[in-house]
């Protein structure tokens, strides 16, 4: 029989995790909780919506909420449907560079085609992703992280097909 100290302490360490756990996944630690210990009829994989991704999986999942392109749809090198995005909300995409035709907007997207034009996919999406950062702080982050890992855009699939040209072998075997 477990001690009152061990139980006090094993939720602690519970809610500790989930202090921890929970702002970074899309899921509210109830669920978290229900799952772990068998209970409820909550399935986590069901009831999960990306935050980011590609523009076709993200847009419309969440309602009043706006899919923004990490790289302008205008200089993507990825279909619209096929680009990567991240679900933010209307009042901060019309902050983002990229929004709208303003000589602002239109600077932005030539300096991101550049990028691009360069061969610097990675840049173009590491650009769209700290522009968010530098305005909104850490709030899109699961969505950044995730349209930064999904993909044919996967950011370290581009970054070792770099490489790979650069050096002209392959970095792990055959």
């Amino acid at each position: 029989m477990l001690k009152k100290s061990k139980v006090v302490a094993l939720l602690a360490v519970c809610v500790m995790m989930f202090a921890v756990v929970e702002p970074a996944c899309a899921w509210s630690w109830g669920e978290w909780f229900s799952n772990l210990f068998g209970f409820g009829t909550s399935n986590p994989s069901q009831n999960y919506v990306p935050q980011g991704g590609a523009y076709k999986d993200i847009k419309g999942t969440v309602p009043g909420m706006d899919g923004h392109h990490l790289i302008p749809k205008a200089v993507s090198p990825f279909s619209e449907g096929n680009g990567p995005a991240v679900l933010i909300t209307p009042e901060d995409h019309r902050q983002t560079a990229s929004y709208g035709n303003s000589l602002k907007a239109q600077q932005y997207r030539d300096q991101v085609s550049e990028m691009v034009k360069q061969g610097n996919t990675y840049g173009a999406l590491q650009m769209g992703a700290e522009e968010l950062r530098q305005l909104f702080g850490k709030k899109y982050e699961p969505g950044i992280n995730e349209a930064l890992k999904s993909g044919e855009w996967d950011a370290f699939k581009i970054d070792m097909d770099r490489a790979v040209k650069l050096f002209d072998t392959p970095l792990f075997g055959d």
